[in-house]
């Protein structure tokens, strides 16, 4: 952890930005998370280092689940958020067993966003308690 008196190296901070950019890229190809989370957990993964930044990314995915759940019931739009993912996961689906690239999904209201630099906070935060106690 960049904690430590003497920091985490170079080459351990490179391997956590690399291994940060690689878990959420595809959450960023498929338009679920935006280009700026993909860099912040890439940041945040220069500071923590591999293996740790794999701690932060399970910790976030955790948080931002709860969130989801959070906003998605408070805002009333918990069956159009399941139904969007719903359609996202058959489009993965159909992509990787036929390579079929046409999607059309069934229109929906527009889903409230979720700000996931939020999440990655508190996945961040998560880790920092967990190794500081």
């Amino acid at each position: 952890m960049s904690l430590q008196s003497m920091g985490i190296g170079w080459m351990n901070a490179l391997m956590g930005i690399v291994t940060g950019l690689v878990i959420f890229l595809p959450f960023y190809v498929l338009r679920i998370l935006g280009a700026g989370d993909v860099k912040l957990l890439a940041a945040v993964g220069g500071f923590v280092g591999y293996p740790d930044i794999l701690q932060v990314a399970l910790l976030t995915g955790i948080a931002g689940g709860v969130l989801t759940m959070l906003i998605a019931t408070y805002s009333g739009q918990l069956m159009q958020i399941a139904t969007k993912f719903r359609q996202a996961m058959w489009l993965v689906f159909i992509r990787l067993m036929t390579g079929y690239k046409q999607h059309n999904f069934e229109k929906t209201t527009q889903v409230t966003q979720l700000p996931y630099a939020l999440a990655i906070s508190l996945g961040t935060l998560g880790y920092a308690i967990l190794h500081v106690i």
